[in-house]
């Protein structure tokens, strides 16, 4: 098992956040009803997975790259397939989707932004969009990074 760095959190994060966001906010006028029902399905299949058995790197990187398809800017689509082909890239969400909570949290954010997107909100989708992911590499725990202990009165 390779190390989990958090500068490598941190670098991952950054592309993602700044890749994303301008996808989706490149592609929200252009989503159509079949872009919208391969958000759902993809959704509905992370909620009816098995917690111990799915691939929910898969998952997560199907529902991301159906948030960013409907985006005209091919090259920018491309680079974000390749972020998410990166070692890195799912040696850091297989950490985080290790844990039941992360991918329950997951789910719930996922349908916040379909929620937006179904409401032509774009300004509330780039923002849940942005903390999601902004929030998923914060719970990432890094190997040099130590973990705080509660001080039990010593």
């Amino acid at each position: 098992v390779s190390e989990v760095r958090r500068a490598d959190i941190t670098e991952v994060q950054q592309v993602r956040e700044a890749l994303e966001v301008v996808a989706l906010q490149t592609a929200f006028d252009h989503f159509t009803l079949s872009d919208r029902r391969q958000l759902v399905t993809v959704h509905q299949a992370m909620i009816d997975a098995d917690r111990e058995t799915a691939d929910f790197f898969e998952l997560n990187q199907q529902f991301h790259q159906a948030l960013a398809a409907p985006c005209p800017n091919a090259l920018l689509r491309r680079i974000l397939d390749e972020t998410w082909g990166l070692p890195v890239s799912r040696r850091l969400t297989g950490r985080y989707v290790s844990v039941t909570e992360n991918i329950d949290a997951m789910i719930v954010e996922h349908a916040e932004i379909i929620d937006a997107i179904d409401a032509h909100d774009q300004t509330r989708a780039l923002g849940l969009l942005q903390r999601h992911i902004s929030k998923g590499y914060g719970d990432i725990p890094a190997d040099d990074q130590p973990v705080s202990t509660p001080n039990l009165g010593r």
